[in-house]
């Protein structure tokens, strides 16, 4: 990250020096060392970066009143958020984070956070407790069938379940 970083601010330079000197100093024809440098740049992005494999499975799922959103962060890293309704007033929510196993097809997590959420009337969270911190467990994707399974090692409130994909 500190290299691109470095990088892009060399590129900066480069382009705002380009930019003062004159047409002349640069054939038309001939791209500029600016210009060279971008298109390495790119390359190594590129071949070094690459798509967030999590990218294949982001979305919603669903299994009863249950819905996990997956979504891809920072390089292999998948973020999930489970809402979980208890009534029409009251849902859990899990929030989740880990890196993806493109071997096993899954992601496990150690930093779980559970809250319990209480609504008004009027739609508003009334009140918000936090059940636990720091929770672990993991998510299966099957690319077959377009599944995701959830074991929860604190809880074991998802065992047996299968959430489905939901096209959006």
């Amino acid at each position: 990250m500190k290299k691109l970083l470095s990088i892009l601010l060399a590129l900066a330079m480069i382009f705002s020096m380009a930019a003062c000197s004159s047409k002349e100093d640069a054939p038309a024809e001939e791209p500029t060392p600016a210009e060279e440098t971008t298109e390495e740049t790119t390359e190594e992005t590129t071949e070094e970066e690459g798509q967030n494999p999590v990218m294949n499975f982001v979305g919603d799922y669903a299994s009863d009143r249950c819905t996990i959103t997956v979504e891809a962060g920072e390089g292999k890293v998948a973020n999930f958020t489970i809402d979980w309704a208890s009534s029409a007033a009251e849902r859990n929510e899990w929030t989740m984070s880990g890196e993806f196993d493109e071997e096993t097809m899954s992601v496990y997590y150690q930093d779980c956070v559970e809250k319990t959420l209480v609504f008004a009337e009027d739609g508003t969270v009334s009140s918000e407790e936090t059940v636990y911190e720091g929770g672990h467990g993991t998510f299966t994707f099957n690319a077959d069938d377009q599944t995701l399974t959830w074991t929860d090692d604190i809880d074991n409130i998802a065992d047996g379940m299968v959430f489905t994909y939901i096209p959006r």
